[in-house]
């Protein structure tokens, strides 16, 4: 009786211990089953952080990304938010969330300004903001001296913390072109004859990495320099003027050391024949020349007989636009201007672009080549010109546009500006002598 007790205890226990042998075994199956589903792979590792020094990569980005850095010596620093989305919402859903984009929108620019910041630079900053980028600035203003460029080139300049540079100008695109050798996209403004100042060789060929804004009638660059062109076709110029008033005997002011000025001497030159008029170049090289040429003029005694003045703009024409203006009012000379800051003053016509649209038409320029587009398939832009008359000057020379084509009336934009008090003792009369620009060169 007691064995067979023993037997039928010793089978339960043998189950038992059975039972928990395989229960033992499944649960270390299933160890190593989770085990290995969590152990890391090759696509599964976490990638440490990038060792001290190095640099990021953006898609989409013409050069690495820097962080912000303090600003070199003597340049100002801005910093510049994106625009907030007028339809942005506090409340964002996962289906509402924004697509990540292929290329950064924070961006760090060197900006140099040859005469302090004018509206370009303005427009330009605004339209990068409501375009949504985060740009810091670095500005270098160089005060129309070329001894100042080349010092913040070979000492406070590094143009490897930049992802693009802006250049204000002829001179400065010119030396920052050579300077930059195309490693870093060059974005220029104000520049007069882009193509034949040699700052993009052969708009139709070029290969360069140069863009910029002139006011011309270019349509392609190419390379890594691109931009805007400030001086209307000199054709297109004579054709608006002409329609206005006619002239027979044109001085164009020059500033030898403005290739821009230079050019458009040249260019009227050729034009003259076709238009039925005579160019004489008068030689302006600094404002000494300047306030002579002004005092002669105003006194009657200026040495070229004209019936209109041309002036080009170059700086030293635009930096003194208010004695310019007034005097062309008191000396009562019809006075053709590229600047609108002269015509503003007191010059009769100027057949010119806003400088406000070529900041706005730049910034478009630029992200146009972050969205991925070579920056050599993105043409100059020239901004459709105004043609803006001095209201003042036109009631003096009773001058109407009642009868112009419509054309012409579209484009036509007023400004007034007030007579000066007193009027010269001796107007602007036949002149005692003409001298050449040939003569004047010796």
């Amino acid at each position: 009786m007691m064995k067979r007790v023993w037997k039928e205890e010793g089978g339960r226990l043998e189950k038992r211990l059975l039972c928990w042998f395989f229960v033992a075994l499944l649960s270390f199956v299933y160890v190593q089953i989770v085990d290995g589903e969590t152990a890391p792979t090759g696509e599964g590792l976490a990638l440490s952080p990038a060792p001290s020094g190095a640099v990021p990569l953006s898609l989409g980005s013409a050069v690495p990304e820097k962080s912000p850095a303090t600003p070199p010596a003597g340049a100002s620093h801005l910093s510049l938010a994106s625009a907030p989305s007028a339809s942005a919402s506090s409340l964002v859903s996962a289906s509402d969330a924004p697509v990540a984009e292929p290329f950064s929108r924070t961006l760090r620019i060197a900006v140099f300004l040859w005469r302090g910041e004018t509206d370009a630079e303005r427009s330009f900053y605004q339209k990068l903001r409501e375009l949504g980028y985060e740009v810091s600035c670095d500005v270098f203003d160089v005060h129309q001296s070329l001894k100042e460029v080349f010092q913040i080139l070979d000492h406070r300049f590094d143009p490897k913390q930049y992802q693009y540079v802006y250049a204000f100008g002829s001179q400065l695109a010119l030396i920052l072109k050579r300077h930059l050798r195309n490693e870093v996209p060059l974005l220029f403004n104000a520049v007069s004859f882009p193509e034949e100042s040699g700052l993009v060789v052969g708009l139709r060929q070029t290969r360069e990495n140069t863009s910029g804004f002139t006011a011309s009638m270019l349509n392609i660059t190419g390379g890594n320099t691109s931009g805007i062109r400030v001086v209307s076709d000199i054709r297109v110029q004579l054709e608006y003027v002409r329609t206005l008033f006619p002239f027979e005997r044109l001085c164009v002011w020059i500033n030898p050391q403005d290739l821009g000025s230079v050019e458009s001497l040249k260019q009227l030159e050729a034009l003259a024949a076709e238009f039925q008029f005579q160019v004489f170049g008068y030689r302006i090289p600094n404002e000494d020349a300047l306030r002579n040429a002004s005092k002669l003029l105003g006194e009657g005694h200026f040495p070229i007989k004209c019936d209109a003045i041309w002036i080009p703009s170059a700086s030293l024409f635009v930096k003194n636009a208010k004695v310019l203006g007034q005097m062309f009012l008191k000396a009562k000379v019809p006075a053709i201007t590229e600047a609108l800051a002269v015509v503003e003053e007191g010059a009769l016509i100027a057949v010119a672009p806003d400088h406000s649209q070529t900041g706005i038409r730049l910034a478009e320029m630029l992200d146009q080549h972050r969205r991925g587009r070579d920056l050599q398939f993105i043409p100059v832009k020239y901004p459709e010109p105004q043609v803006c008359i001095n209201k003042n000057a036109l009631r003096q020379f009773a001058l109407s546009i009642a009868d112009k084509p419509k054309d012409f009336l579209k484009r036509v934009h007023y400004v007034q500006t007030s007579l000066p008090e007193a009027e010269p003792e001796n107007p602007a009369g036949v002149p005692v002598d003409i001298t050449l620009f040939s003569e004047q060169n010796g």
